[in-house]
């Protein structure tokens, strides 16, 4: 359809009436779209935008390439980044619910999204860990609790948080710990899947290069020692 003005055509989306898909950019945007190859940016008449990501595509590290020397394969394992998604894999489409896609709304700001459902704040927070941005990801945290358990969907992207524990950075463990620390009391501390005791001592001794803004607090600290 021709947008208002004569501004070309508009692609709108089936399964959600009025969005259609945005040709916007900006720092802001393209920092949320960091580590969501798999999305599409909608927007509205009034200007609204949106992110849609596709529910059924499993992200999992990828397989390192052959060919590559020893000191890039130890990188690799130290802080690795590739990300593959997997859209056929039949068990975790059958444990999504009815959504097969989360929409995520946009701030005005630009700089943060709103979640539609735990499961949709779980997926992203499991992207922004694969992606490392623990910025973002640590920021996400107190929004990934629940008090009730878990359903099959939000436990299946739980158990993927595993993916993550083989990055090594100083500000991985601060994020794992971040999380931890708002998951505490709660269905869903149960099921992460690292070891708190070894992510503090590696948080510990890694302290002197995590980053200012990952730090924990001395109360943090003891929260999590207790």
């Amino acid at each position: 359809e021709e947008g208002a003005g004569g501004r070309g055509l508009r692609l709108y989306c089936a399964q959600h009436e009025g969005f259609y898909l945005s040709h916007r950019s900006s720092p802001g945007i393209s920092e949320l779209l960091r580590g969501v190859p798999h999305s599409l940016l909608l927007e509205k008449d009034g200007g609204s935008l949106s992110l849609l990501v596709s529910a059924c595509a499993r992200p999992r590290r990828a397989v390192l390439a052959a060919g590559q020397s020893a000191a890039a394969q130890a990188l690799s394992r130290l802080f690795p980044c590739e990300v593959e998604l997997d859209n056929n894999d039949e068990h975790w489409v059958a444990s999504l619910g009815p959504t097969k896609a989360y929409l995520y709304p946009v701030h005005l700001s630009q700089s943060f999204l709103f979640f539609p459902s735990l499961a949709a704040a779980l997926y992203m927070l499991l992207l922004k860990l694969l992606a490392r941005r623990y910025e973002t990801a640590s920021e996400m945290a107190p929004q990934c609790v629940c008090d009730r358990p878990l359903s099959r969907e939000e436990a299946q992207i739980v158990a993927l948080f595993n993916e993550t524990r083989g990055d090594q950075h100083p500000d991985a463990h601060a994020c794992r710990l971040r999380i931890s620390l708002h998951a505490l009391h709660t269905p869903l501390y149960p099921e992460l899947p690292w070891d708190l005791a070894e992510e503090l001592i590696a948080y510990t001794r890694k302290l002197g290069h995590v980053s200012l803004l990952l730090r924990l607090s001395v109360y943090d600290e003891l929260v999590l020692l207790t």
